[in-house]
């Protein structure tokens, strides 16, 4: 039997096991998360997602017995928590990416690119 490893990706670990060509990757949840980040955006970390058995990839999965949601970080006070500016590539210290004088969730909820300042 080939060997196994494990990589880690950040707060990801990936266990490699079986050869490369006929191999199976398993992916394994984090074994902590910074507790201010909620990937789905449910109100949820996904310290507490994960804690509780639950996805913190799915916002229609509420973790049980996770008490109340968490208000999630806004490290710019733009209206667009952390884990947003990353999904939209914005800049998390920056209110306006895009400099166009429109916070970054002013444009997200006006269906304008944060990133692009002639769409306003």
């Amino acid at each position: 039997m080939a060997g196994r490893r494990t990589k880690s990706f950040g707060a990801a670990s990936v266990l490699l096991l079986g050869s490369a060509a006929a191999g199976v990757i398993l992916v394994s949840a984090p074994s902590s998360a910074a507790p201010e980040i909620d990937t789905d955006g449910d109100g949820f970390s996904d310290a507490a997602e994960m804690a509780t058995h639950s996805n913190p990839l799915d916002k229609n999965i509420v973790p049980a017995n996770a008490g109340p949601p968490v208000k999630a970080a806004d490290t710019d006070g733009d209206g667009l928590a952390d884990a947003d500016e990353l999904r939209y590539f914005t800049n998390v210290f920056f209110p306006d990416s895009d400099g166009d004088g429109l916070r970054d969730g002013q444009e997200i909820t006006n269906g304008t690119n944060p990133l692009n300042f002639l769409d306003n």
